[in-house]
């Protein structure tokens, strides 16, 4: 089949969103034709990886919109990110509309940003649309917003007041308007069963896997002594309120009054972390390392080092990290919300309940303390999280959910006479 692809955020060489929109469109090239529609700050990184020949033959990138330098405050960074990602949806439709029209192509999919809060354009094509997998459901409730940042907490009330936004009426019919909707867990299902009026046509995919190859990179055989020595705990990532870092480092400063020896790194910075620094310091904890981004082999190597992934977010469409993690035999100690609560099982790992903000530091201890005094318990987490991840994220399951929909949808839409012309790369 032909497919559209619209990914604001697609980046062979870049993370987080830039990382599922890349891994998305080769897992639909491995059965497609393949032409993405991406924000043109990718430019440079395409090219340099087409020039290396990286780039599959049907896969064909299409740029789209203009953007501006980041800003230097990540918190400002990040605020600029979500305006430049409206416009470029709003301006969206005229250039899709026509490439369809010269490439007639047999479905579009809109896989980033992966956002229910964003219509996509797509669905007034003339074709049949796939929205997703799309997240977002994920809340802080506000009883824990005493744990952020002056800045954290402003951040987390404006995005629950735009809650209000399921109830627009271009957000009705872009789900309405979808032949399919993939939603990244079960809480985002439920909204979007709401929105669309209707629980057919709506399915849990996750949209982080791994591909045989990125398998490889984690062995599955962690030769790290877990019987002895001080317990090693990890968390990486965008450093924003809501990844619940200051329940974290609350929960540190009770195991340690318990004895625990350990070190806490932080990968990755943002917002919160000049914030989480001095909540760090106040609680004397100088066990908590904060480091930049890591990537390529020292990343890997902070994987495998690691006992646990202790990150209590209360929203992650995928908790790629943790994914990694758990992949490089990592325990995750993690709140029982978003994707986090469904990939995680009681086998692997804990599933931390939420109710008061006292509650969740109390029981986030008594996982970490659980887990470094039964050394025996923590080995058999660690083997099951790497199953798991290894089981649950394939890029073969990927393919095969997508693929079924794909199927369907050529099954009962039949196309107009298609004189296909393929337009070159600008």
């Amino acid at each position: 089949m032909k497919v559209l692809v619209s990914a604001v955020a697609c980046d062979p060489r870049g993370g987080s969103e830039n990382f599922v929109g890349w891994q998305a469109v080769s897992a639909l090239a491995l059965d497609h034709d393949v032409w993405v529609v991406t924000s043109a700050r990718h430019r440079e990184s395409f090219e340099a990886v087409r020039k290396a020949g990286e780039i599959p033959p049907n896969v064909h990138v299409q740029y789209h919109g203009e953007f501006r330098p980041w800003h230097p405050n990540r918190l400002l960074a990040r605020i600029q990110d979500w305006r430049e990602f409206l416009r470029w949806s709003s301006t969206l439709l005229p250039f899709a509309r026509e490439l369809h029209r010269e490439l007639q192509f047999d479905v579009s999919h809109h896989v980033t940003y992966s956002t229910w809060r964003v219509p996509s354009p797509l669905g007034h094509l003339e074709m049949p649309f796939v929205w997703g997998p799309v997240g977002g459901a994920g809340s802080m409730p506000r009883r824990f917003y005493s744990t952020l940042s002056p800045g954290g907490m402003t951040f987390e009330a404006v995005r629950s007041a735009a809650a209000m936004g399921r109830y627009s009426s271009s957000l009705k019919a872009c789900a309405r308007s979808a032949a399919h909707i993939f939603a990244s867990c079960a809480q985002t299902q439920g909204i979007l069963q709401k929105m669309r009026r209707s629980e057919s046509g709506v399915s849990v995919l996750s949209p982080g896997f791994f591909f045989p190859k990125q398998f490889a990179k984690f062995p599955g055989d962690h030769t790290l002594s877990r019987d002895r020595g001080k317990l090693q705990l990890f968390a990486g990532g965008n450093i924003i309120g809501s990844k619940g870092c200051a329940l974290a480092l609350q929960a540190l400063a009770i195991a340690k009054r318990e004895g625990l020896q350990f070190c806490y790194t932080i990968a990755g910075g943002g917002p919160e972390e000049p914030y989480l620094r001095r909540l760090a310091g106040g609680l004397g904890l100088s066990e908590v390392q904060f480091i930049g981004p890591l990537r390529g082999e020292d990343y890997l190597r902070a994987l495998r080092e690691a006992h646990i992934f202790l990150l209590p977010s209360f929203r992650e469409n995928i908790g790629l990290t943790m994914l990694e993690a758990m992949l490089s035999g990592a325990v995750p100690v993690v709140l029982n919300r978003s994707a986090p609560g469904e990939s995680v099982t009681e086998e692997c790992g804990f599933k931390i309940e939420v109710n008061t903000v006292q509650q969740v530091i109390q029981d986030f201890a008594a996982a970490i303390l659980r887990l470094d005094q039964d050394r025996e318990l923590l080995q058999r987490m660690s083997a099951a999280a790497m199953a798991r991840v290894r089981e649950k994220f394939s890029e073969a399951h990927y393919r095969s959910c997508v693929g079924r929909v794909y199927r369907e949808l050529a099954a009962t839409h039949q196309p107009s006479d298609r004189r296909a012309k393929v337009l070159p790369t600008p």
